[in-house]
C-alpha cells in the first residue's frame, strides 16, 4: 500500500484509519497499523511515532478512529486500537467527549472496561463539565459505576459545570443501590454543595426521593442540618416536593427535629413555605412541634399568608381550618392593612363579581337545555325500547320461515339470499344499538354532571337514530329476499327504501339535537357549580 493514503483525509478529515474503525472492520484497522510501521522496521522508535500520529490523527469535529469505533459500540476495533498504543491520552473532541467518556453515556460497560483495563491513563472529561462517572451514574448503570470507582476513584470528587457530583445526580434520581456506592467510596461528597448551595440531600428531598434521603441519613447523619445559599434546609426541599413519604420521613427522625421550625434567608419556616405553594400535608401541619404561630420577616404568620392572596383555593381553607382548631385565638400583628392592598383586593374583587356574573348567565343557559333534555328523555326511550322489541321480534319471525314445521329443528329458508344475509345485519345492529339506547338512558338518571349529561343524551340520540336507520334497511332487505322472483316488486321496495332512507341517514344528529333546543350546541362544558 502506499504510505500517502493511509494519511490521506476526505473533506471532513477522515482517513482510511476513521473509516475501518467507523465500520468496525477490526481486520484492515490491524493491517493499516502494521502498514504505518513497516517502513520503519529498522528503527523501532520511529515506527512506534508514525503509528501514535496516525492513532492521534483528528478529523475536523476533532474524532480520532477510538472515538469513531466506541461511538458505533465496535469492541474489537477498540481492542485493536489500544493495544497498538496504550499509552495515548485520546483527549476530548470538538463536543468535549472522550472515549471513555462516549462509552458511557451510550451505556458500553464492555468498552468502559476495555479502556480502563488496557489504557494506561485514559482521559475522563465530558460536555459541561462532566465525567464518564457523571455519565454512568446517570445513566443508572451499576456496573460501569463499580469499573470506575475501581480504576478512577478520584472522580467522585470531580463537579460539572453546575457544581455537582456524581452524587448529587444518584441522589435526585433517586437511584440508591448507585448512591450506596458512591458514598462507600466517598462518604464526604454527602457534605458538598453545588453552585446554589444545594447538597445531595437537598436534591432528593426536593424531588421527592423518600429512599434516597433515608439513605444519605442513615449514611451521612449530620449532612440533614446543612442548608443551601438562600437558608433552605432539607425540610423546605421535602415540603416543595409535596411528597407525603418524604416529609414524614424527616419529621420522624430524632436529628431533624430542630429542623422544624428553621427559617431560611427570608425568615420563612417550612410551614410559612407550605401556607405559601397552595398545598396542605396535613403530617407535618399536625406535628406537634411545628409551631403555628411562627412569624416571618413580614410579620406574617402562615394564616396571614394565606389570608393576604387574592384567591382563596378549596385546599388553603382547609389549611385554614386546621390552623383554627390548632390554635383558635391566634395572634396578628397587621391589623390594618395598606392603602394599596386594599385597592389591589377591590380590583380583584371587583373582576371577581364580573367573573361570577358571567357564570351565572352561563349556568342559566346551560339550565334551559338540560330541562329540554329531560323533557325529550322519555318519548327517546319509548322509542329505543320500540326499536328493541320489534328487531327482537324479527329474529325469531324471519322472512322467508323455515325448511321445516319446527323453527328449533331446521335452517331457515333464505339463509343463502344475499338479501336475507343483509337484513341479518341490520336487524342485529338495530337490535344492539337500541338496547344500547336504552342503556345510556338509565345511566343518565345517575349522572348530575351537566356536561356528561349532555354528551349522554346525545350517545343516545345516536344510537336510536342509527337504530332505526338500521331496522329500515332492516325491512326492505327482508322485503326483497321474500320477493325476489317478482323482481319488479323486489325492486320497487328497495327504490322505495333508498329514497326515503339515505337522505334520513345523511341527517347529523348532533344537528337535530341543536334544533330541537333552539339553542347552539356547546363546545366545551356547562357551567359547574362548587
Amino acid at each position: 500500500m502506499c504510505p500517502d493514503l493511509l494519511w490521506k483525509a476526505n473533506h471532513k478529515g477522515d482517513t482510511l484509519l476513521h473509516f475501518a474503525a467507523r465500520h468496525g472492520r477490526g481486520a484492515i484497522v490491524e493491517e493499516l497499523i502494521d502498514q504505518c510501521k513497516k517502513p520503519y522496521n529498522k528503527d523501532q522508535e520511529r515506527g512506534v511515532e508514525a503509528s501514535r500520529l496516525m492513532l492521534g490523527k483528528i478529523n475536523e469535529a476533532k474524532d480520532t478512529a477510538l472515538h469513531q469505533a466506541v461511538r458505533y459500540n465496535h469492541v474489537d476495533v477498540v481492542d485493536k486500537l489500544i493495544e497498538a498504543e496504550p499509552d495515548l491520552p485520546y483527549d476530548a473532541n470538538d463536543s468535549g467527549e472522550t472515549p471513555l467518556y462516549l462509552a458511557a453515556e451510550r451505556g458500553y460497560p464492555k468498552i468502559v472496561k476495555k479502556i480502563l483495563d488496557r489504557c494506561e491513563s485514559p482521559a475522563h472529561r465530558g460536555p459541561i463539565g462532566r465525567t464518564a462517572l457523571h455519565a454512568a451514574v446517570i445513566r443508572k448503570d451499576e456496573e460501569m459505576t463499580k469499573d470506575l470507582l475501581v480504576k478512577k476513584e478520584n472522580l467522585t470528587g470531580k463537579e460539572d459545570e453546575e457544581g455537582r457530583l456524581p452524587l448529587h445526580y444518584a441522589a435526585y434520581l433517586g437511584y440508591t443501590d448507585i448512591l450506596n456506592l458512591l458514598l462507600q467510596k466517598d462518604p464526604c461528597t454527602a457534605y458538598k454543595a453545588d453552585k446554589e448551595g444545594k447538597r445531595a440531600i437537598h436534591l432528593a428531598a426536593g424531588n421527592g426521593k423518600a429512599n434516597a434521603v433515608a439513605k444519605l441519613i442513615s449514611k451521612c447523619p449530620c449532612c440533614c442540618e446543612l442548608v443551601d445559599n438562600k437558608g433552605c434546609n432539607a425540610l423546605h426541599f421535602a415540603l416543595a416536593s409535596e411528597n407525603y413519604h418524604t416529609v414524614k420521613l424527616l419529621l420522624n427522625n430524632p436529628s431533624i427535629v430542630n429542623l422544624v421550625n428553621q427559617k431560611d434567608e427570608k425568615g420563612n419556616a417550612p410551614l410559612h413555605q407550605l401556607a405559601d405553594s397552595g398545598t396542605l400535608i396535613n403530617y407535618f401541619l399536625w406535628h406537634s412541634s411545628v409551631d403555628k404561630l411562627a412569624f416571618n420577616r413580614n410579620s406574617q404568620n402562615a394564616a396571614d399568608i394565606i389570608l393576604a392572596k387574592e384567591l382563596i383555593m378549596g385546599t388553603q381553607k382547609k389549611f385554614l381550618y386546621g390552623l383554627d382548631t390548632i390554635k383558635k385565638n391566634r395572634c396578628r400583628r397587621i391589623i390594618v392593612p395598606k392603602e394599596e392592598d386594599k385597592e389591589k383586593r377591590n380590583n380583584w374583587l371587583s373582576m371577581l363579581e364580573r367573573f361570577r356574573k358571567e357564570n351565572v348567565k352561563a349556568k342559566d343557559e346551560s339550565d334551559e337545555i338540560i330541562e329540554k333534555i329531560k323533557e325529550a328523555e322519555e318519548p327517546h326511550l319509548v322509542a329505543a325500547t320500540l326499536i328493541a322489541t320489534v328487531t327482537f321480534a324479527a329474529g325469531f319471525t324471519l322472512p322467508g320461515g323455515y325448511k321445516g314445521d319446527d323453527p328449533n329443528e331446521d335452517a331457515a329458508v333464505l339463509t343463502r339470499s344475499a338479501a336475507f344475509q343483509a337484513f341479518v345485519v341490520f336487524d342485529s345492529t338495530a337490535l344492539v344499538l337500541s338496547c344500547l339506547a336504552v342503556l345510556i338512558h338509565l345511566t343518565m338518571a345517575l349522572n348530575k354532571d351537566k356536561t356528561r349529561l349532555y354528551k349522554q343524551f346525545n350517545n343516545e340520540l345516536r344510537c336510536t337514530f342509527y337504530a332505526m336507520i338500521s331496522m329500515m334497511f332492516a325491512f326492505f332487505t327482508g322485503i326483497y329476499a321474500v320477493l325476489f322472483p317478482d323482481k319488479t316488486l323486489a325492486l320497487a321496495a328497495c327504490v322505495i327504501g333508498c329514497v326515503f332512507g339515505v337522505p334520513l341517514s345523511l341527517l347529523t344528529p348532533a344537528k337535530m339535537v341543536s334544533d330541537m333546543m333552539n339553542t347552539k350546541v356547546p363546545s366545551t362544558t356547562f357551567y359547574q357549580e362548587d
